[in-house]
């Protein structure tokens, strides 16, 4: 009994500790941003460190998009190499590192999909801003399919005592509702990323970054100029193969990861580009995200003019069988080898034709990833 308690004892010591160290850690940040929500955070994220970086805070970002990286004072971008999956104590470290550095402003992409664990973030990182994006249908998995259940579940994650800017107009009251429970104050960005096709969300992501700079005393000017300042991401590309033939045409949707956004997206550019006739689907399945695979197999069988539909990642046998029940024929259906993978822009030559263009959807890591680098759309 006596070993026990010393045991108890000093768990309750180190616990004590660790929350000391973690106090301290925060006190020497002044600024603890914290991006929450389903799509736009990276983005988001990015534009409020360039807008902080404007004002000469020295700032540490973090973002978790396709990969995760950190966004260092200076501006430079350093990938962080994880042993293993991700973990949330990840965050922590990067305090540490906001500490060392000696940041006084410190931008954090929620990295938790799970209610807990966001609750868990904001608890840690206490933020003295909180951003939300948007609250869209993703992560079934986590969520389910009930909108409403979805938007309860976000709104109980909100950070307490602070100040929340939010583009996510659809649900603005239910989320005005939960924030006043939790003793924190919200401010509508003036445009909303929930309907907009996620390509133009360049003007609605600044539009919710400009909000937030704005609530920490930036001026709106200097804040567009940072933004505007950054390379816009590369969602388009005409790619010449070789001499004489026709250039290979593709379309960056990877990150686009709700089927309402990716049926506007395609919309959108469809109307933007010329000579568009036939469509090839690159496809990027997780074996992680296995409701959003079976969710975009059912939207891909719609699409219409689909000339082939290529098959990557990693849940791909359950999704070509959801195709074949869906009554997409077998030959419509490809599946690359390891070769094809390594080299994409080649495996792609076949449909590079006037009138097709070829569109990346699903998720972006893993195959999605290698196909932009090699297109050089990274």
């Amino acid at each position: 009994m006596g070993i026990a308690f010393i045991l108890l004892g000093l768990v309750l010591l180190l616990l004590g500790t660790e929350a000391l160290l973690l106090g301290r850690t925060r006190r020497a940040i002044p600024v603890r941003i914290l991006v929450l929500g389903t799509r736009g955070k990276t983005t988001v994220t990015e534009y409020i460190a360039a807008g902080l970086r404007a004002s000469g805070r020295r700032t540490l970002a973090k973002t978790t998009g396709s990969r995760p990286t950190l966004i260092l004072p200076d501006g430079r971008l350093e990938r962080l190499r994880r042993r293993g999956k991700a973990r949330v104590h990840e965050q922590w470290g990067i305090m540490r590192r906001a500490r060392r550095l000696r940041c006084d402003a410190l931008v954090l992409e929620c990295m938790s999909v799970s209610p807990e664990l966001q609750m868990l973030e904001s608890r840690v990182l206490h933020p003295t801003l909180a951003v939300l994006t948007n609250i869209l249908d993703d992560h079934q998995e986590v969520y389910g399919d009930n909108e409403s259940w979805r938007v309860q579940m976000f709104a109980s994650t909100l950070p307490a005592a602070t100040e929340l800017v939010s583009g996510e107009r659809r649900h603005a009251e239910t989320i005005r509702r939960a924030a006043f429970t939790r003793r924190s104050t919200v401010t509508l960005s003036p445009a909303s990323l929930s309907h907009d096709p996620p390509d133009v969300p360049r003007e609605a992501n600044e539009a919710l970054a400009v909000a937030a700079l704005e609530r920490l005393g930036l001026p709106v000017s200097e804040a567009r100029a940072a933004i505007r300042a950054l390379s816009p991401p590369h969602l388009y590309r005409e790619i010449a193969l070789s001499d004489g033939e026709q250039a290979l045409r593709l379309l960056n949707a990877f990150a686009v990861n709700d089927v309402e956004s990716a049926s506007s997206f395609l919309e959108e550019w469809k109307r933007r580009l010329p000579e568009w006739e036939r469509t090839v689907i690159l496809f990027n399945t997780r074996s992680d995200r296995p409701l959003r695979s079976l969710q975009f197999a059912r939207w891909c069988a719609t699409v219409k003019d689909t000339e082939a539909i290529i098959l990557l990642g990693t849940h791909i046998p359950r999704t070509r069988r959801e195709f074949l029940g869906l009554g997409v024929q077998p030959g419509r259906l490809m599946r690359w080898n390891r070769r094809q993978i390594a080299r994409p822009l080649e495996a792609l030559r076949p449909f590079a034709a006037s009138g097709t263009v070829c569109v990346g959807v699903g998720n972006v890591a893993g195959d999605g990833a290698r196909l932009l680098e090699a297109a050089g759309m990274q």
